[in-house]
């Protein structure tokens, strides 16, 4: 007997499979924003143990570094998981990707911005402790292969699927890109990637964020978008973004860190988090009840319904 590939077609979907898929979606999207929840209760519980620190980073070094480490390599997870389409596809795949480093890579820090962490910088300078070091190599190490392992795969399984190569070929070069840079700064740079990765993953991730956010307020669907109400928050999210990224950039800049009587740079993290989980939550109430979330905007249903409606008179 000669099996056809006919043979393999799978069945059309059913309500079951439907109601799979939403619900999938649905616990990614909650998972996606309960890290940022998760960050929030375990730097309030470590500032209950160790004090008020210059910035949510540092409390890497604390008891809060479990927490904080599983939440962003959760998010990046997510992120990469329900990317979307098109641009906002290529931009969350660079976020998801960065997520990690951000975990990875704690923040340099002065000797006694953190009680109880020995530091051994040059005199006037900031470092990762050597102690971490270790914990940085492995890390990176770990983040490169399986990495790799993963864009080598995605091209593998949809290099023979024109249509849908067509898609994500931005998204892998993006990818790979990126992995190749850090390849390369710790590999030949490594003194600079400790130093700088950290503050430069966080402020492209948010950055990154912001745009995705430009691109929803501007983002149509056989000719549908947004509602304004919409619109208009999403540019308050782009610009409550680039705002923080300035305002923390000049305050590194500087050197206005011990000049403030709060930590600037603490506020800033928390602000960016904050704008992050508010572009999360508005990302998943149109889409909650949507049989596809990935090609629902907000207004859209609104609009598709009104539209047929008129065609039904």
């Amino acid at each position: 007997m000669h099996l056809h590939r006919r043979d393999f077609t799978p069945p059309p979907p059913n309500l079951t499979d439907q109601a799979s898929l939403q619900r999938t979606y649905r616990y990614l999207r909650l998972g996606v924003g309960g890290t940022v929840v998760l960050i929030f209760v375990a730097v309030a519980v470590a500032m209950v143990q160790v004090g008020v620190l210059s910035s949510v980073s540092a409390y890497f070094y604390t008891p809060a570094r479990t927490v904080f480490v599983g939440a962003l390599i959760a998010a990046s997870l997510g992120l990469l998981a329900i990317s979307g389409t098109g641009l906002e596809r290529a931009l969350l795949v660079a976020a998801g990707l960065l997520a990690p480093l951000i975990a990875l890579v704690p923040t340099p820090l002065i000797p006694g911005s953190v009680p109880g962490i020995a530091i051994d910088c040059v005199p006037g300078n900031s470092c990762v402790p050597s102690a971490y070091r270790p914990d940085v190599a492995n890390g990176i190490s770990t983040y490169l292969v399986v990495s790799v392992v993963m864009v080598v795969a995605a091209f593998f399984i949809f290099k023979g699927r024109n249509h849908e190569f067509q898609a994500v070929r931005s998204s892998l070069l993006a990818a790979s890109g990126l992995l190749l840079l850090v390849a390369l700064m710790w590999v030949l740079a490594r003194d600079a990637f400790l130093q700088y990765t950290h503050v430069t993953a966080a402020i492209v991730f948010f950055l990154a964020i912001g745009t995705v956010a430009v691109a929803k307020a501007f983002e149509h669907h056989h000719g549908i978008r947004p509602t304004k109400e919409y619109q208009r928050l999403y540019w308050l999210i782009a610009a409550g973004f680039l705002l923080d990224a300035v305002v923390a950039i000049a305050v590194i800049s500087g050197g206005w860190l011990e000049a403030l009587a709060v930590p600037p740079v603490l506020v800033c993290e928390l602000v960016a988090l904050a704008l992050f989980l508010l572009y999360w939550i508005l990302q998943s109430f149109p889409r909650w009840d949507a049989q596809n979330p990935e090609l629902v905007f907000p207004g859209s249903l609104i609009a598709a319904k009104m539209g047929q409606q008129g065609r039904s008179l």
